[in-house]
């Protein structure tokens, strides 16, 4: 069952404990929390801290980790071959992907120092000219001095310099300059904030880094957003739920706890949960009459399992964002 900490609401920003919970992960890296617990459990390929209730904290190497995971596994590359591989090593597996799809187009590379970027923040612009790996190309103090910016391989903006709205600030950016791949690096900040930048395909890096550090860590997510991704595989439909998130006593409290989402989506997607874990009981003890009869209920259990585990995931979410726990 999912645990929670035994604080009621806990708003402190991120940086100020250092590590992330399995939904903010989740978010940051693109894989599912679901994803995340097989990978921990099955392969040991990423191994959090556990508080003593038993949350998973996951720092920054984590999530950096799982992106490498995440883009090797989407390129084809299966989990148990590469859970255990250096961090090295997946870099040097995804610059090979990376370079196999573009045979016309040599991949940029960081020691002939030709990631171009584009700079927000007038400081970092300044510590990122002492790396070898970045051109800094353009930087400015506010958003209007980069609107123009065309020809660069990645934006690289300072969380204080997008502004009270930095989401919008992103999208503006990135729809003026045509660039898909932006790294926020910021030193505080709310999980609301770093959830909604990363919902809009922003790379996140937590500061304050070395010039060096920073320069590899883009390098890194260029490569990352080059490597091609295999067609999605078809659903498997029959396949057996996920273990429930929620026991009865957490479902009963989620559908009675005060959130600031104002449509009071928590209380109601504990209703829902609550109605999908009922009929798959249901379905596993109906009676059958014959084997046909016990395949379609059986079919009809696993059905409601997963759609439980889907809403599960969606509760899970909104709770992060609105940094709720039991």
């Amino acid at each position: 069952m999912w645990k929670f900490p035994s604080l009621a609401l806990d708003s402190r920003p991120v940086s100020d404990r250092g590590e992330y919970r399995i939904g903010t992960v989740s978010k940051l890296t693109g894989v599912d929390p679901h994803t995340i617990r097989a990978w921990e459990r099955r392969y040991q390929a990423i191994v959090p801290r556990r508080t003593d209730g038993g949350t998973r904290l996951y720092g920054d190497a984590d999530v950096h980790r799982l992106r490498l995971l995440k883009a090797v596994t989407d390129a084809g590359d299966a989990i148990g071959v590469v859970a255990n591989l250096a961090d090295g090593d997946l870099r040097s597996r995804l610059s090979a992907l990376a370079g196999a799809s573009e045979p016309e187009r040599p991949a940029p590379s960081p020691s002939a120092g030709s990631i171009r970027v584009a700079v927000l923040g007038s400081p970092l612009a300044e510590r990122l000219r002492a790396a070898e790996e970045l051109e800094v190309v353009h930087d400015a103090g506010t958003i209007d001095g980069l609107l123009d910016v065309d020809d660069v391989h990645a934006l690289v903006l300072h969380l204080p310099a997008m502004g009270p709205a930095p989401a919008i600030a992103l999208e503006r950016l990135r729809g003026a300059t045509g660039t898909h791949t932006a790294v926020v690096l910021y030193e505080f900040a709310t999980r609301r904030t770093l959830a909604e930048l990363a919902r809009r395909g922003a790379a996140l890096l937590r500061g304050p880094m070395a010039p060096s550090e920073l320069a590899s860590a883009v390098a890194d997510l260029l490569t990352l957003a080059r490597v091609p991704r295999r067609p999605s595989a078809a659903p498997v439909v029959d396949e057996e739920p996920p273990e429930r998130l929620f026991d009865d006593a957490q479902l009963v409290r989620l559908r009675e706890i005060a959130s600031s989402v104002q449509c009071e989506c928590p209380n109601h997607l504990a209703t829902i949960v609550e109605s999908l874990v009922a009929f798959e009981s249901y379905s596993r003890r109906c009676e059958s009459v014959d084997a046909e009869d016990a395949d379609l209920h059986g079919r009809l259990a696993r059905g409601t399992g997963r759609a439980r585990a889907v809403v599960e995931a969606l509760l899970v979410d909104l709770m992060e964002y609105d940094d709720l726990s039991l």
